[in-house]
């Protein structure tokens, strides 16, 4: 049998492990989430055609395998490899034996370079520091990071990114770190609207102050994704880089000048509205050193980019409004932390509260997907 080459990239392992009353097609949904060309490689010729660069054997005893992208795959492990080389004692003592395992096997894409960022929530700066994953590695990585939040799991990265001589660290992300929901709807609620809505859950919530009043979102369709009349090219990160002419950039710089100018000269225009309510704070648990009150916010406008999940839904494609409802905590830098403190963490479950039941109470008026702050869908029933 001719399989395609291997790539001479080099390639590790990083592993997903989820609990044994988790379902593989709950895995394989949260991949087709976020990978919009994600499909099942059924045998290892088919694996080699859709991951030219994934060692075929990969498939060979797996339970199931698929292409997340042509250059990653996440494998089903028939057994548990808790005496894999690299792993500590320690991490070995965290895993039960009847856990799930998955693997992707992917590039090892690093830099020295730790990038500038509000925190380290996940502990993903502590445990990658001196060899910080990048383009199609880090993607992979924040998936599974994510998956394991929403799969209450763990994950385990290969930090030296070295597939023959691996050294793991265990990361076990907080399922409760990020509260955060949007909702893609066809409908949209005037700000009265709305803000009646949301009072008869919290009679607390007031509608943002503004000097000018929304009109709702445009009455043309809104694009899902950025589009430029007459531009040819391709996706960046797909097989080939997109690619422009100079003069097709000059175009467009030029017209982006042109609309700068225009919204500096004209107007501010209101794209949309928000909706706060407070969020109580008993004194006992109260941090006197932060000025900053905490609250939930309602942020209401046209949505400009439909996240993978809703890709098939040819409606929301067409345009659609997001209510995206936030926990806005008193300190920013603190709740960006691993460790929260005990203020945020009172604040953190009041605004989970307040985020599950007006995302219920504006769902049933407009309809439309629940979608995670990592683009995982979200069934409303879940809410209650």
């Amino acid at each position: 049998m001719n399989l395609p080459r291997r790539s001479s990239l080099t390639r590790t392992r990083h592993f997903l492990i989820t609990g044994s009353d988790v379902g593989t097609d709950e895995v394989f949904i949260l991949a087709d989430a976020a990978f919009r060309g994600a499909q099942f490689a059924t045998d290892a010729q088919r694996l080699g055609e859709l991951v030219p660069e994934c060692d075929p054997s990969a498939a060979t005893g797996a339970e199931a395998v698929v292409a997340l992208s042509r250059h990653s795959a996440l494998v089903q492990l028939p057994q548990t490899p808790r005496n894999r080389p690299g792993l500590s004692d320690e991490a070995i003592s965290r895993i039960a034996p009847d856990h799930r395992w998955y693997a992707i096997d992917t590039l090892v894409e690093r830099d020295d370079d730790v990038p500038v960022t509000a925190g380290d929530r996940d502990g993903l700066i502590r445990v990658m520091r001196g060899s910080w994953p990048k383009r199609e590695e880090l993607r992979v990585i924040q998936w599974l990071i994510a998956a394991a939040r929403r799969l209450h799991g763990a994950v385990l990265l290969d930090v030296r990114g070295d597939a023959d001589q691996p050294r793991y660290e265990l990361i076990e992300p907080d399922p409760a770190a990020e509260p955060d929901l949007t909702i893609y709807s066809p409908v949209w609620l005037t700000p009265a609207a709305a803000e009646v809505l949301c009072q008869q859950v919290f009679p607390q919530a007031r509608l943002g102050s503004t000097n000018h009043a929304w009109a709702g979102p445009p009455s043309q369709d809104i694009p899902s994704q950025p589009a430029l009349d007459g531009v040819q090219g391709r996706v960046a990160g797909s097989e080939d880089e997109f690619s422009l002419d100079e003069a097709t950039l000059a175009q467009i710089h030029d017209a982006v000048d042109e609309e700068d100018l225009t919204v500096l000269r004209d107007d501010p225009k209101v794209s949309g509205y928000a909706i706060v309510v407070p969020v109580p704070v008993p004194v006992a648990v109260r941090d006197d050193s932060v000025a900053d009150d905490p609250y939930v916010s309602v942020e209401v406008g046209a949505a400009e980019i439909i996240p993978a999940v809703l890709r098939h839904d040819e409606e929301l494609q067409r345009g659609c409004v997001q209510y995206r409802l936030a926990w806005e905590p008193s300190d920013i830098a603190g709740a960006h932390r691993e460790r929260l403190s005990d203020t945020l963490l009172y604040e953190r479950a009041e605004a989970a509260r307040i985020i599950a039941a007006w995302a219920a109470a504006l769902h049933e008026a407009c309809g439309g997907y629940l979608v995670d702050a990592h683009g995982f869908a979200v069934d409303p029933q879940y809410l209650q």
